[in-house]
């Protein structure tokens, strides 16, 4: 009975596919037997292969497709992961071509009781073109880290969002009991200093009000420099970190678009962001200070006018970064040397020679090779 029910769904498949592309509906009808039925691990992987196409290309009648996308809906709870996958790849398509019905579908799926149809619905709402603002924000409140994880991660992607209601959302994530969350909330924040200055992203309106929002928003995660939880503090210097190198950057991180030439010089995220990590290099905690120099040498600066900007600032985080270089830990002399090479300017005959000592002399063979990489990448001898 299996096998003939099998069978007979192929041979009804096969046989809708051999007609010419006005047939569509036919398709989706018998693709969503097929996924009905579930017979077959193969043949769902098969359908909803063929489905992405269709839910691309918005083709087909909308009445059909929505029936079409409940059964892909339940798909997301198939045991196979290709299976999973795929079907959220089908969703997505869907929400790209702003398909007809799925808006409501989807803010009917972020009550679910189920996790993975919550986190798919809220990754459909960050590519909407007419998502809801306040549906994402209240999916902050998720219980599941994943979802909350990804509405902070679907905010970020939409600077329009950015009003008051989202920022707080945004920083008061630093808090969370999730460092997965906390994450995403740091590279959120970053995103929308990236966009700043992009004649694509950034929001119609004034240029300057928008960075001013940006920077109030920074400065309710800076407050958070005095929290007595560590790990919040250390989500500060990683956040602060992403933000000096979205402020170091000229393109915008989310169309590469070149932003505009003064964006740099008339916003202080890069004032900002090098004072909390001064804040976070003298902090009681190991672990925060560990997070500030992983975030330093993550650094990737900027050329000529615009590392020429933050010289100040890169400045002074060198020479709080280079006690560091003494410490009596190996791992935080590599993390120090790692930073330092992306703190050095120009002629900064002081920093290369102190990497030169290291290289001669100091007694751990990670340090020593950490310092010679550094002068490499300087384009100096090690010796």
């Amino acid at each position: 009975m299996f096998r003939s029910g099998r069978d007979q769904l192929l041979a009804e498949k096969c046989r809708c596919q051999s007609f010419a592309d006005g047939c569509i509906e036919l398709q989706l009808v018998i693709t969503t037997e097929i996924l009905r039925s579930s017979l077959s691990s193969a043949l769902a992987l098969e359908a909803l292969q063929g489905l992405h196409g269709i839910a691309k290309e918005s083709a087909g009648d909308p009445k059909v497709w929505s029936a079409v996308e409940a059964e892909v809906w339940d798909s997301l709870n198939q045991p196979l992961r290709d299976v999973q996958d795929l079907a959220t790849s089908v969703l997505m398509a869907a929400a790209g071509a702003g398909r007809s019905g799925t808006r409501e579908e989807v803010l009917e799926r972020l009550e679910s009781q189920d996790e993975r149809s919550r986190l798919v619905a809220v990754q459909m709402l960050g590519i909407m073109g007419d998502a809801s603002a306040d549906a994402l924000r209240r999916r902050l409140l998720d219980p599941s880290d994943t979802v909350r994880a990804a509405a902070a991660e679907a905010l970020a992607s939409r600077p329009e969002f950015l009003d008051q209601a989202a920022r707080f959302a945004l920083s008061a994530l630093l808090h969370d009991r999730s460092a997965l969350v906390r994450t995403a909330a740091m590279r959120g924040l970053a995103r929308f200093v990236s966009m700043s200055g992009c004649p694509v992203c950034a929001p119609a309106g004034d240029p300057q009000q928008y960075a001013d929002r940006l920077e109030f928003a920074f400065l309710a995660v800076l407050a958070r420099l005095q929290h007595p939880d560590p790990s919040v503090r250390s989500s500060v210097a990683g956040a602060a970190g992403a933000v000096l190198n979205a402020a170091a950057r000229r393109r915008c991180e989310r169309c590469n678009c070149r932003r505009r030439p003064e964006a740099a010089e008339e916003t202080s995220f890069a004032t900002m962001a090098a004072q909390a990590l001064s804040a976070c290099l003298a902090d009681e905690c190991a672990a925060v200070r560990a997070l500030a120099l992983q975030a330093l040498a993550e650094f990737h600066g900027g050329n000529g006018k615009d590392r020429k900007i933050m010289a100040p600032e890169l400045s002074a985080l060198k020479n709080q970064v280079a006690p560091c270089l003494k410490h009596m830990d190996a791992g935080v002399r590599v993390a120090a040397t790692r930073a330092t090479v992306r703190l050095v300017q120009n002629g900064d005959r002081e920093s290369i020679q102190v990497l030169q000592r290291l290289v001669q002399k100091d007694t751990d063979i990670s340090v020593r090779t950490a310092a010679k990489n550094a002068l490499l990448a300087l384009g100096v001898d090690p010796f």
